[in-house]
């Protein structure tokens, strides 16, 4: 988190940060002290127990701006990237996200190891230009769109309706991903600007467990996300109610 706010303060833009801090413990550095009460920074402290959807829809209340975007404090978003995405929001309204090109770089203590690497992500991505929410929310979990929204600039409003209704629908990891991308695929389509947006470290979150699937996705947790995502399918495109659900389980299989 330090490296990440003293990352934001080399910039003369300016930018606010809302911190979302769940640790059980406060913290113990000077130089973090001072960065967390610097101005335009909101430093909000939740219960360590709390699940990062919950957190984040709780969270959002507090945002003070037209425009958000979600960044890990392992990550680095590129102060003028977050502009240009934000221009061509204000500019296309039938847009819900906008962001550039994202890569990848390599730990801290593995970049002492083997020096200091960086490497595209999602090569093949591409804009999500579809008419229909139904047709982006398939052309997504398909895998056709390559990049998601989860960290991309977004409408402050659109936001908090995606996290709130993700906190209602989704009860584990990986599935809040899947659930708040597809929501905002209903509520427009997706810009990737020939721009550099974000350098992402590596989690080493053990995606290929697959008793930690078997949990994830579960029937009960699968139904209960599909739900969610039909109910805002149905709602933006005119369909039926159990149109949008068939639509979405096809989708999600």
């Amino acid at each position: 988190l330090k490296r990440l706010l003293k990352f934001y303060a080399g910039f003369a833009i300016p930018i606010k940060i809302l911190i979302l801090d769940s640790t059980p413990y406060e913290p113990s550095d000077k130089e973090l002290k001072q960065l967390l009460s610097a101005d335009g920074t909101i430093w909000k402290k939740f219960d360590p127990d709390i699940t990062y959807w919950d957190k984040i829809a709780k969270g959002s209340e507090s945002i003070q701006t037209d425009y958000v975007t979600l960044c890990a404090d392992d990550d680095f978003i590129i102060p003028n990237a977050l502009i240009e995405s934000m221009k061509f929001l204000e500019s296309h309204s039938d847009y819900s996200s906008a962001q550039g090109l994202c890569f990848g770089h390599t730990s801290y203590e593995r970049a002492k190891q083997i020096g200091f690497l960086i490497f595209p992500l999602y090569q093949y991505g591409k804009s999500s230009i579809h008419k229909t929410a139904r047709q982006r929310v398939q052309s997504y979990l398909s895998g056709h769109t390559g990049y998601y929204p989860l960290y991309a600039v977004q409408r402050t409003k659109a936001f908090q309706i995606i996290w709130n209704e993700t906190s209602r629908y989704v009860s584990d990891w990986n599935l809040h991903e899947l659930v708040s991308s597809c929501l905002s695929f209903c509520y427009g389509k997706m810009k990737i600007l020939p721009v550099l947006y974000s350098s992402r470290e590596p989690n080493t979150y053990a995606v290929n467990d697959y008793e930690m699937f078997k949990r994830t996705f579960s029937q009960v947790k699968v139904e209960k996300a599909i739900s969610g995502v039909a109910k805002h399918l149905s709602q933006n495109d005119g369909l039926l109610a159990m149109e949008a659900m068939a639509i979405v389980e096809d989708a999600f299989k």
